[in-house]
């Protein structure tokens, strides 16, 4: 969960700009938003979405934002860069995006909570729902959305397994 925290937490740090994706987007908990759906390429991305306005990168973890108050989380495999094969790990939006789903900007809280009930993982001002969505409220008004993988709650933490390699 604390790689997908952190990585949500940059999405939602960046503050996206530009004009409003297609009105009605669909945020899509655990999956997507819109035609951007967790598990992408950034080539597949930039099939959809055309080139991003802005890039960020850091030792693997990128941030690729586009048009329409939508920004990407990404893991490379370039320390540096983002290359086609990077893969979508994380999709925010912010105000300014036309979206809809259980939890969109500019929404009240009361809202999201009626469709979605409180959060049950509160970190900082980020609120987590375990179905892979997270809310940043401004007040009782939502700021920004992000789609993550959906977790499973544990009350202890689990023993370290190998990666495998």
């Amino acid at each position: 969960m604390s790689a997908c925290r952190f990585a949500l937490s940059a999405v939602l740090a960046i503050a996206c700009t530009g004009p409003a994706p297609a009105p009605g987007a669909r945020i899509a908990p655990g999956e997507g938003i819109g035609e951007v759906q967790l598990g992408m390429t950034l080539a597949a991305v930039r099939a959809q979405l055309g080139e991003p306005s802005g890039v960020l990168v850091n030792d693997r973890i990128g941030f690729a934002r586009f048009e329409g108050s939508l920004e990407v989380v990404l893991t490379s495999p370039e320390a540096t860069l983002l290359t086609d094969d990077a893969l979508v790990v994380g999709i925010g939006a912010s105000e300014g995006a036309e979206v809809e789903g259980p939890a969109f900007p500019g929404a009240s809280r009361a809202v999201v909570e009626a469709g979605l009930g409180a959060a049950p993982d509160v970190v900082e001002s980020l609120e987590y729902y375990p179905i892979g969505l997270s809310v940043e409220y401004d007040g009782d008004v939502v700021a920004r959305v992000g789609v993550i993988p959906p977790y499973e709650r544990r009350q202890a933490v689990p023993p370290m397994t190998g990666a495998g390699r």
